[in-house]
């Protein structure tokens, strides 16, 4: 399963109608704006689930001028406990 998170509805909108339509096994979580909420939701939704892939989508920097519309930026994994 792969599982992609957003802060808000309104970002997973176009996502979500192109899940809707396909055979794909996703999940989606709105972590929220901020720290403390993100963080509490994202505990609850990985607690006993094991993912192939977690995305983490958005706006974020999206409103940055340098970015344009389908820009791809890639990470490496800077998660830590």
């Amino acid at each position: 399963m792969i599982a992609v998170t957003f802060a808000v509805p309104s970002e997973s909108q176009s996502f979500r109608q192109l899940i809707d339509r396909s055979n794909h096994e996703v999940s989606i979580l709105h972590t929220g704006v901020g720290e403390k909420i993100t963080r509490e939701r994202i505990e609850k939704f990985l607690e006993g689930q094991r993912f192939r892939f977690l995305l983490s989508s958005g706006f974020a920097g999206g409103v940055t001028p340098s970015l344009g519309v389908g820009d791809l930026l890639l990470a490496e994994n800077f998660s830590d406990p």
